[in-house]
């Protein structure tokens, strides 16, 4: 569970600086299939920066997706890994 957690926290820290920042975390959510407005998301970042520190580290990230999976359903990398895929695959080529 960890090393998904992980692998999943370390696709989105996309300048690998050990941290999702406000716009990495918007493309997370939508990634996940969450369509939130910018004021939603701003709201949501805040709260998961529960250090105030301007960015989401592995602790507050993991906190955050426990909580969720807890709560409504369990977290499926294999799902997420085609979400993702499709993020990127922009023209449904495969490439």
């Amino acid at each position: 569970m960890v090393d998904d957690l992980r692998e999943l926290f370390s696709s989105f820290d996309q300048d690998n600086s050990g941290a999702i920042e406000r716009e990495e975390l918007g493309q997370l959510l939508q990634c996940m299939g969450q369509s939130k407005s910018e004021d939603e998301v701003d709201r949501l970042f805040n709260l998961m920066d529960a250090d105030g520190s301007g960015d989401v580290d592995f602790e507050e990230f993991c906190i955050v997706i426990l909580h969720n999976r807890e709560t409504k359903k369990s977290l499926d990398p294999r799902s997420i890994a085609e979400r993702m895929w499709k993020l990127f695959d922009k023209d449904g080529d495969g490439r």
